[in-house]
């Protein structure tokens, strides 16, 4: 049984693989086009918490992701930023703008306020 499924995926790999001198070169059949992509997931990570995946559409808005994250982990999103690759998100932005593919990392930041414990900056030196 194992030979027979062997050999079958075998003839199918053969036909999307051709080798071309010493590399191997990948190639759809005629009959069978690439599917075009309308769809990425995206893990949107926070410190200290449990990574998400969202699947988003690549002409749909990112403000909708940014609302569906705030809505599962219970936070406000106007104290929430996002970014990616080390440049914020605009809420009108889309993933196709954004050139975002399948298992991209989304971080999320939270504002923080405070942290000076009472003291001014004056009173330190």
């Amino acid at each position: 049984m194992k030979d027979q499924s062997l050999s079958f995926l075998w003839c199918n790999f053969s036909k999307i693989v051709k080798w071309q001198g010493k590399r191997l070169k990948m190639e759809w059949p005629a009959g069978e086009p690439k599917k075009e992509r309308t769809h990425v997931t995206v893990k949107v990570q926070r410190e200290k918490m449990i990574d998400i995946y969202l699947r988003v559409g690549l002409e749909v808005p990112l403000r909708k992701l940014k609302l569906a994250y705030c809505d599962r982990v219970g936070l406000d999103c106007d104290e929430v930023r996002f970014t990616y690759d080390g440049t914020r998100i605009g809420d009108n932005q889309t993933a196709g703008d954004l050139e975002m593919e399948d298992g991209d990392v989304i971080d999320a930041w939270s504002d923080q306020w405070g942290g000076s414990g009472g003291a001014s900056a004056s009173s330190c030196i």
